[in-house]
């Protein structure tokens, strides 16, 4: 878990402590309670419990680093990574199918669109 990168959350920097959410720049696990924080959450899942197209391009993903590393044939890194690109498409197509978006990124009935915001090139 962590803060959004949102306009409101720049001035904290915040680690999981303890399992509990640290702010490293005021050095304290206490938030105010009048204010209200949007935060990304990683949820982490068994392999067995990730749907088919997921599974397999994480295999791919790791037959294509494994062969990089181990054998050092550039031809079959080459397709390996070709096979890893379309498991990844169909990673994609899987959760374009599953998660009924609109042309404009979001679901229906959601009127929240998070438009282009200049502050994420320059934390790249």
């Amino acid at each position: 878990m962590d803060l959004s990168q949102t306009f409101n959350n720049t001035p904290y920097d915040t680690v999981i402590r303890d399992g509990k959410l640290y702010d490293k720049l005021n050095h304290t696990f206490t938030w105010d309670s009048t204010k209200t924080y949007r935060c990304d959450i990683l949820w982490l899942f068994p392999f067995d419990d990730l749907p088919q197209p997921f599974k397999a391009y994480i295999t791919a993903k790791a037959a294509t680093r494994a062969a990089t590393k181990l054998v050092g044939d550039a031809n079959l890194t080459q397709i390996l990574a070709n096979y890893e690109a379309m498991r990844r498409m169909s990673c994609i197509e899987y959760e374009c199918n599953q998660g009924d978006y609109t042309m404009f990124g979001f679901k229906k009935g959601n009127d929240y669109y998070n438009s282009y915001q200049p502050f994420h090139t320059l934390a790249r």
